[in-house]
């Protein structure tokens, strides 16, 4: 329920193409946003930029409360295809990855939305323990319908010396992807990373509901699953993402979490419909990772 004006900050992500005026910029053309909006481009984070877009446009409503932003992802990796390129890299990035785009709306601590929300919750609350009369939601349908996951917090994370491990070299032919066999073994060390994130926050891997984890390939999703020592089928909806859609770089996240938004809020045993927590980690160039933490 909200109009193109009141978004103050629009920020653009795509990795697989370059366009001056950037995509945000383009878009202020065919769709009424007010002429003041802030617009942040950001190119070049490939697979890591969902959650990373997610952690920054976080940082940025922390700092103003009361504000709207839209994190737009277009990845259209089917443009950087070579087709006389027959290397083992390119054949499988081919295979691999596909097009795709995905919108996220987020607001500040006290944005409007955050309070009428607050204020359905607390009738919402008002049926917990009583009998669903015939024709009502039931708990499931009701916890879906209000409550929506908080951005608690973000981590950055940069592994030294390994730039030549995953991205594009420009070519007199266009983009070529650079995909080296390393990635799964820098999928490994993310165990201390994510250990030290969560207890920041006095939390452990157990107490993490949901785990939305990027697409990167079979067996970095394998990697992630043993190295966190996760329960079976943690990461079956990315698994599910990656056979049905495939790897979109940055946008495959952004998918996986609309799939959960318009699931029932995820539970652990003992805690709170309210109170149980989330986890993004993407991996991406340079070679990096970025995690963030929800709350439902």
């Amino acid at each position: 329920n909200l109009h193109p004006q009141e978004i103050q900050m629009l920020m653009s992500v795509t990795s697989t193409g370059v366009t001056v005026p950037s995509l945000e910029a383009r878009l202020m053309n065919r769709i009424a946003f007010a002429q003041d909006l802030k617009r942040v481009p950001l190119f070049g984070l490939g697979c890591l930029a969902g959650t990373a877009g997610v952690a920054r446009v976080g940082d940025y409503l922390k700092g103003h409360p009361e504000e709207a932003a839209i994190l737009l992802t277009i990845e259209l990796c089917s443009l950087t295809l070579q087709a006389e390129d027959l290397s083992i890299a390119n054949i499988i990035s081919s295979g691999l990855f596909g097009d795709g785009a995905a919108a996220v709306l987020l607001v500040g601590d006290q944005h409007p939305l955050v309070k009428s929300n607050e204020k359905r919750n607390s009738k919402a609350n008002e049926f917990h323990g009583s009998k669903v009369s015939k024709g009502s939601k039931d708990e499931s349908e009701r916890d879906h319908e209000f409550h929506k996951p908080r951005v608690l917090s973000s981590k950055s994370i940069f592994f030294p010396d390994s730039e030549e491990v995953m991205g594009w070299d420009v070519t007199d032919r266009g983009l070529k992807i650079m995909l080296g066999q390393g990635v799964p073994g820098y999928a490994k060390q993310l165990r201390p990373h994510v250990d030290s994130f969560l207890a920041e926050h006095g939390l452990s891997i157990p107490d993490i509901a949901l785990w939305l984890t990027h697409p990167g390939g079979p067996k970095v999703i394998d990697t992630i699953e043993s190295c966190l020592e996760l329960p079976p089928k943690s990461l079956d909806k990315t698994r599910k993402h990656l056979r049905e859609v495939g790897n979109i770089s940055s946008t495959s996240v952004l998918v996986i979490l609309d799939e959960c938004l318009n699931g029932p809020v995820p539970k652990i045993y003992g805690k709170s419909d309210t109170g149980n927590f989330g986890m993004m980690i993407s991996l991406g160039p340079a070679f990096s990772g970025e995690l963030v933490l929800l709350q439902w």
